[in-house]
């Protein structure tokens, strides 16, 4: 019977060495890792003449600043660039959401642009398409 308890105490320390080198491990992997911050929805749909945008998600990730929203088209319309311009300490900053083919009313697609200004900050956003 001791034995067995002897054992036992020995299989249970056994446990938490190793359940300390899982959150170890886990910890060094969430340090290591490139930081990412993730804004969704941040801002209001916008409805313009033949597409809204909408579910605009604008995120960090090292020192790349994305944004990518839905766009969704209102009546049939050729699409090719859609200007994005952010207002950053009263000053205007565009980057270009690409879209790039004809879309039929109520069609959805997704835009995606990176800068490495940091958008995140922005006091406010305007659309303009460019054909």
């Amino acid at each position: 019977m001791e034995k067995a308890l002897k054992l036992f105490k020995k299989l249970k320390v056994r446990h938490y060495i190793a359940a300390l080198v899982v959150v170890a491990i886990i910890v060094t992997v969430a340090i290591l890792r490139p930081s990412l911050s993730r804004t969704s929805n941040v801002l209001d749909d916008a409805t313009l003449d033949g597409f809204k945008i909408s579910e605009v998600n604008m995120y960090q990730e090292e020192d790349m600043y994305t944004y990518e929203a839905k766009v969704t088209a209102t009546k049939d319309i050729d699409m090719n660039i859609i200007n994005i311009t952010f207002t950053l300490d009263d000053k205007p900053f565009t980057i270009i959401g690409y879209v790039g083919k004809s879309m039929k009313a109520g069609e959805e697609t997704i835009i995606r642009s990176s800068t490495d200004v940091n958008i995140l900050n922005s006091t406010e956003v305007k659309y303009e398409l460019k054909k």
